[in-house]
């Protein structure tokens, strides 16, 4: 048997999904059936280089329009300024670097990055690589509820007439915190117009926001903005930018010039197809608005039974602005990755940390952020529930949870 029949085998007990209650949205969703219909369709049948001469090439083209003008019309921008990548982090590094590298060709030396010390690794990567160039990087400082500063942000400004851009996330990956977008670039056009400055551009990470936001650039929108479709029930392995006229960003991908120069390499059609299909239907407001009502319902019953029947909890990035479906708890005395793989084992799937940083071993640099010498020994483990997440569910949740802290402390029965 080939080895993906039996991956998929009905007789592969770990196949049975159903038994299992997936709260780990934030890492990645699961795709939507009318995308994926989609995108199947274009795989059999749109097979030609969207760069091509031919009529097979021109059917490609001609999707790879649409998908393009569709993404436009949902986040109010026009066609051109849109780069189709292959995901956040790519988008995010071509983001970094590519306006990094714009500005030492313009001003003959590095400048200052501002930053904040919740970053995705996505974003805090590159700037480290940069400061090995010369860079500075600035991080705001945070509260320990996760908001940053925005009287810190205008004194960086202030104090630093070399900073080339400010790169910020919308919504916190591992707090769910939401970043005031029009807040913080309202400060920097302030700024740049009272230093008549073009300096600095403002990039922002829009990568957890699609579910639960608005990511219309309508107006006081970021200069350059990261999305993908991995955490919006679309595809893996695509993603994209905005990427404002005017802006000059130097390409980190060289080839044969694809997307306008910025990002080489043969378009995929059907995962952009898939993309701005997923995109296009997050971000219908009257369906983003009631799954944000069910998501927060069910994430405060989740919070409840959890401080009703376990002591000695935690809870990160406790404010009011925050998207509705995460939950971020530390249990103290108990490791937390021994807690996510009994969970797992059990049928519940949760995160110690961002998937992105499971690779390596590390400490947690959002608590670190929050907490610097305070910081839980215990780490932190991460519910971000979709809207199939049921209230049975959670009470089952809480049930196995609750063995395991109590088996972990010594207080089972």
């Amino acid at each position: 048997m080939n080895w993906f029949k039996k991956l998929f085998s009905k007789n592969n007990p770990k196949n049975n999904y159903r038994k299992r209650v997936y709260l780990d949205t934030a890492a990645s969703t699961p795709l939507d059936k009318e995308v994926a219909d989609l995108m199947n369709t274009i795989n059999e049948q749109i097979f030609g280089n969207p760069s091509s001469l031919h009529e097979e090439g021109g059917r490609a083209k001609k999707i790879l329009t649409e998908a393009r003008s569709s993404l436009a019309e949902v986040l109010s921008c026009s066609p051109e300024e849109i780069v189709f990548t292959s995901g956040g982090t790519e988008s995010n590094n071509l983001a970094i670097f590519g306006l990094a590298r714009s500005y030492v060709k313009k001003e003959g030396k590095p400048g200052v990055i501002i930053t904040s010390p919740l970053e995705h690794q996505s974003v805090l990567g590159p700037l480290k690589a940069l400061e090995k160039e010369g860079w500075q990087i600035k991080k705001l400082g945070v509260s320990k509820a996760g908001e940053i500063n925005l009287k810190e942000l205008r004194e960086i400004l202030q104090t630093n007439v070399d900073v080339a851009f400010v790169t910020l996330a919308y919504v916190n990956n591992e707090l769910g915190i939401i970043n005031p977008i029009r807040d913080i670039v309202k400060v920097i056009n302030r700024f740049k117009k009272d230093t008549g400055s073009a300096y600095p551009y403002f990039h922002a990470d829009y990568c957890q926001a699609g579910r639960f936001l608005s990511l219309s650039l309508k107006s006081l929108a970021p200069d350059l903005v990261s999305f993908n479709g991995s955490k919006i029930y679309g595809p893996k392995g695509v993603g994209g930018m905005v990427i404002k006229n005017g802006v000059k960003v130097e390409p980190i991908f060289l080839g044969g010039g694809q997307e306008r120069g910025l990002r080489s390499g043969t378009e995929n059609v059907a995962l952009v197809a898939g993309l701005a299909r997923a995109l296009g239907k997050v971000q219908i407001e009257s369906e983003r608005e009631k799954n944000n009502m069910i998501l927060k319902k069910r994430r405060d019953y989740l919070r409840e039974l959890i401080f009703a029947d376990i002591k000695d909890v935690i809870e990160h990035g406790k404010t009011d602005a925050k998207v509705p479906h995460n939950l971020n708890l530390t249990f103290r005395g108990v490791d937390s990755e021994l807690v996510v793989i009994e969970l797992d084992e059990a049928g519940f799937a949760t995160s110690s940390g961002s998937a992105c940083a499971t690779n390596k071993k590390s400490e947690n640099h959002v608590l670190e952020a929050l907490y610097e010498k305070e910081k839980p020994p215990e780490s932190s483990i991460r519910f971000s529930l979709g809207t199939d997440v049921s209230e049975s569910d959670i009470r089952k949740l809480v049930g196995v949870l609750t063995e395991i802290i109590k088996r972990h402390r010594g207080e089972a029965e």
